[in-house]
């Protein structure tokens, strides 16, 4: 059950020096360790991402992004559109991040032709 173990208020009785506003405005935090469903993160060093990355054209832009971006533990994701156009894009990635274990290029099966704004985008992630 996903509620709010805080106790309710009534907005026409509230407690003595307690406002609207600072209800509006609390935040709530779940007990640490209580909560099986969370794990908290007490470093950021501890925190990892993964970054899918959508590309077409201009693959040494795509490189410098992920160089800019990189932090141990990170992982990124890239899909080149699989147009015939844009497969030097692909071969460059390839080449480039070969030897990189954090950097992984969806393989030809998996890549879709994008239109621009059109729902293949949201295909491709």
């Amino acid at each position: 059950v996903n509620e709010c173990p805080e106790e309710k208020l009534d907005w026409y009785n509230l407690p003595p020096n307690t406002s609207i506003a600072d209800i509006q405005f609390r935040k709530y935090q779940p007990p640490k360790n209580n909560n099986t469903e969370t794990e908290y993160i007490d470093h950021p060093n501890n925190l990892n991402f993964l970054y899918a990355i959508l590309t077409h054209e201009a693959p040494y832009s795509t490189i410098r992004l992920v160089e800019a971006l990189y932090e141990p533990g990170h992982i990124f994701v890239i899909h080149v559109d699989a147009k015939e156009q844009f497969e030097p894009t692909f071969q460059t990635l390839k080449k480039y991040f070969s030897n990189k274990t954090y950097v992984h290029l969806l393989p030809h099966p998996y890549r879709v032709k994008v239109n621009w704004g059109g729902f293949s985008m949201v295909n491709a992630t």
